[in-house]
């Protein structure tokens, strides 16, 4: 198998039956340079997300003929991953409105619908948030505290079945916080 860390051809190597490509990246490690992280693992041309689990890292890495370690600088990273984190709210925000609209409309399935999906979406990218924070030692744009106070005033509204406060909280709670997320993560973003 033939070796590289980006376009560095590091050598090859013979690997026993047992071993799995994902030891043969963590063995590679000390190969990436300082300020650089993996963020992709190429296997005979095809790519793989390094943080994905997946049966690439459990392959048997004597049946690959080439492996590259794709890397990247933390500020390129961080700076994508901030793009990242502000499309994504940018995108529930327009979700926000959409289910506001259809509560307001009397369209409670859909709305409740895209509550749903908002919500999963949301909590998603406040993991990104907080893992962004940790490349580039900025703090996470999302406040949880107010995330917080206002998802209890969202639960009992709804489990009061109240439509018209659920509606308001989303309005003047929720969306108005997605919002300036949103626009602390584009200020967040180192220049290119």
């Amino acid at each position: 198998m033939q070796l590289f860390v980006d376009q560095t051809e590091i050598g090859s190597l013979a690997a026993d039956v047992a071993t799995t490509v994902g030891e043969v990246v963590e063995a590679l490690a000390p190969q990436v340079e300082p300020g650089r992280l993996v963020v992709a693992v190429e296997l005979d041309g095809e790519r793989f997300h390094a943080a994905s689990e997946g049966a690439w890292q459990r392959r048997r890495a004597a049946t690959v003929l080439g492996l590259r370690v794709v890397t990247a600088h933390t500020v390129d990273l961080a700076r994508d991953l901030r793009r990242d984190v502000s499309l994504a709210l940018e995108l529930i925000a327009g979700k926000l409105d959409l289910a506001i609209g259809g509560l307001g409309r009397g369209e409670r399935r859909s709305a409740a619908g895209l509550m749903a999906e908002l919500f999963e979406e949301l909590r998603l990218v406040l993991i990104l948030d907080r893992e962004v924070s940790v490349v580039d030692g900025l703090p996470a744009v999302a406040d949880a505290v107010m995330l917080e106070k206002v998802g209890e005033q969202l639960l009992v509204a709804q489990g009061r079945d109240d439509t018209t406060e659920t509606a308001r909280l989303l309005e003047f709670g929720l969306a108005p916080l997605v919002r300036s997320w949103r626009d602390a993560a584009g200020r967040a973003m180192p220049p290119a």
